[in-house]
Parts: structure tokens; C-alpha cells; sequence
């Protein structure tokens, strides 16, 4: 039987903050919230849909891995 001496601490998934480019809403999110795309020409993203209109956000992926 496994026993716990002592919890620990998982890894922080720290929120995000974002602009949608349709309507201009502040999102807040986190990384495990948002859909990975990997593009070797333009570069990795992160692709979160906006609640407010709808529509997909991308953010780089070199902004989101940074926090």
C-alpha cells in the first residue's frame, strides 16, 4: 500500500492573457485550455476560440511557452 508522508506540488499551468482580433475581448486562459498547431512555415501556435464572437485566437506559441 503506497502511503503519502508528505504532498507535494504539481506543475503551475499559469493564465494567459490574450486579445481576440474580431471583437477586441479580453480573454484569460490557460495553456492546457488552448489546442496546439504546429506550422513550420508561419510558426507554432495556440488556437483558443473566443466566447464572445466565436472565432479563433492564435497566439504564438513563443508567447505562450515564455510564462
Amino acid at each position: 500500500m503506497v502511503e503519502v508522508i508528505a504532498k507535494g506540488k504539481t506543475a503551475r499551468d499559469p493564465n494567459i492573457t490574450a486579445t481576440c482580433g474580431s471583437c477586441n475581448a479580453r480573454l484569460c486562459f490557460r495553456k492546457s485550455e488552448a489546442r496546439f498547431e504546429a506550422d513550420q512555415r508561419d510558426g507554432d501556435v495556440y488556437v483558443i476560440r473566443c466566447p464572445v464572437c466565436r472565432r479563433d485566437v492564435w497566439i504564438a506559441a513563443s508567447v505562450v511557452d515564455k510564462r
